[in-house]
């Protein structure tokens, strides 16, 4: 169970690490975690439009459904304790 719970912690940082790159990239603040619950969903949609595989190709819907998901349960729990709910980002919902 504790490697379970470390792959789970390990995932959760280097998702948040992507996020905190794209938004240097976009010479903005990178302490997003701080941020209300609207300016965090503006951010992460924006960050969904633009994520790319290495070959410039968008990911599949279940792969940016995986990233939302670790960056809901990063920002979920301690420190954070942000409720957000990035079940119905449209940009998301589409299929690929």
């Amino acid at each position: 169970m504790k490697l379970n719970a470390d792959n789970i912690l390990r995932a959760n940082f280097t998702n948040a690490k992507i996020l905190k790159d794209y938004i240097k990239k976009k010479n903005q603040d990178d302490s997003f975690e701080q941020n209300d619950e609207i300016k965090l969903k503006d951010i992460i949609s924006h960050f969904y439009m633009d994520l790319r595989k290495p070959d410039g190709k968008t990911y599949k819907s279940l792969s940016l459904k995986a990233v939302r998901n670790v960056l809901n349960r990063y920002l979920k729990y301690p420190p954070y304790n942000k409720v957000l709910i990035m079940l119905k980002i449209h940009c998301l919902l589409r299929e690929h």
